[in-house]
């Protein structure tokens, strides 16, 4: 009988020890431009968007031409987590750009991915802003055992926050 009793009380205590552990972290600030949320890797495809335009300048009347130095890729991904402003959709679309080729974000299937909206709404990749995550039997970590909680608010407070305004 004792057996069972403690038994039970290990099994009652290892579950809360989960629940204590699992990652709910999520903040909310509508006046910001920032959604942050945990995402597992759908697709990331390249799109031939290396454009050259050609211009007159206003003043000099002389031709300017414009060369995008960036990739732009078209990411989908699951949300699994809201982190900071919800994301009200099980798998997002948003627009990536990088100067140095293929996002890194994309070698990882789990990340906490940082975006923004433009004017017309859409999703945008805040430029080389993310956190590769492990999922154990504990939730969501960063590849370096921090929790999500740490790596977003380290994330919004040091690298976001000049682009944030804060």
């Amino acid at each position: 009988m004792k057996a069972i009793i403690l038994l039970l009380l290990f099994f009652l205590w290892s579950c809360n020890s989960y629940k204590q552990t699992s990652s709910n972290f999520y903040q909310e600030n509508s006046n910001m431009n920032l959604y942050a949320f945990v995402g597992k890797k759908i697709d990331v495809k390249k799109i031939n968007s290396n454009f050259k335009q050609k211009i007159k300048d206003p003043n000099s009347n002389d031709s300017i031409i414009i060369i995008n130095m960036d990739e732009e890729f078209i990411c989908k991904y699951q949300v699994l987590q809201n982190v900071f402003n919800k994301i009200n959709k099980d798998t997002l679309e948003f627009e990536a750009y990088d100067h140095y080729g293929r996002p890194d974000f994309e070698k990882h299937e789990y990340v906490l991915l940082y975006l923004s909206k433009n004017i017309d709404g859409k999703f945008i990749h805040m430029k080389y802003q993310f956190d590769a995550l492990k999922h154990n039997d504990k939730g969501f970590v960063g590849k370096n055992g921090k929790s999500i909680k740490k790596l977003f608010l380290n994330k919004k407070n040091t690298t976001l926050k000049e682009r944030l305004g804060l």
